[in-house]
């Protein structure tokens, strides 16, 4: 199914971050999404998002693995196009998210 709009600059376009929560195995996640400005490269909400995903990873695995946070994070990010890489690479909030680990 496909929503279009009257006028662009009014649309929005929907955006779902996805994060594994179980250190073991392949196909557990847990999903979060945001609305936001239609043709916005850059994730506006990635910080508040990452946070919620590691909470999400620490109720899970804290008291059964004695693991609060995930060894590694892996950021990949599909749909940007050759044109839009630099943009999205050079993200300030990106960068200073990835400092934090």
């Amino acid at each position: 199914m496909q929503f279009r709009c009257a006028v662009s600059t009014q649309c929005l376009d929907f955006l779902q971050v996805t994060a594994s929560h179980d250190p073991n195995a392949l196909f557990q996640y847990n999903m979060q999404w945001r609305l936001q400005p239609a043709k916005e490269e850059i994730i506006l909400d990635l910080e508040e998002i990452t946070l919620e995903h590691l909470r999400f990873f620490a109720a899970k695995n804290s008291k059964t693995t004695n693991m609060a946070l995930p060894e590694r994070i892996i950021f990949y990010r599909d749909g940007v196009s050759d044109g839009q890489f630099d943009i999205v690479r050079l993200d300030t909030s990106f960068k200073e998210l990835v400092m934090r680990f």
